[in-house]
């Protein structure tokens, strides 16, 4: 498999930057998300420095609609990289006493398979 068309979610910094730019290339798309619309053109601007095509979307992949919106755009994709961090906990401001609330993941599939896989590669003989 060639991997030309790529999306990376958390692109604009950390690991999905370091993929970006590792995966940018003459023949390769990559959609590049994130939350850091500055950070993410300049890393949009490296790949394309490097020969990629290269399509931004600045979100966070918290917003359910927007992420299913953006992913249905880009047409068929040869690879996703979820990089984006995202936590399971709300925490109150201290001067709020509100109790903690839980959210679902954004993007339980990723989720699912990932423990799936992670629990049967390290708990298995």
């Amino acid at each position: 498999m060639k991997h030309d068309i790529v999306l990376i979610t958390g692109a604009s910094s950390g690991l999905g930057r370091s993929l970006a730019l590792t995966l940018a290339r003459p023949g390769r798309t990559l959609h590049l998300g994130g939350r850091n619309q500055d950070r993410l053109h300049a890393v949009a601007q490296h790949c394309i420095s490097r020969g990629a095509a290269v399509d931004v979307a600045a979100h966070d992949v918290a917003d359910r609609t927007a992420m299913a919106h953006w992913v249905k755009s880009t047409g068929t994709l040869d690879m996703v990289l979820a990089c984006a961090g995202i936590t399971g906990v709300l925490v109150p401001p201290p001067h709020q006493t509100a109790p903690l609330r839980t959210r679902r993941p954004s993007v339980p599939l990723f989720s699912n398979q990932l423990r799936g896989r992670f629990k049967h590669r390290f708990t298995s003989p």
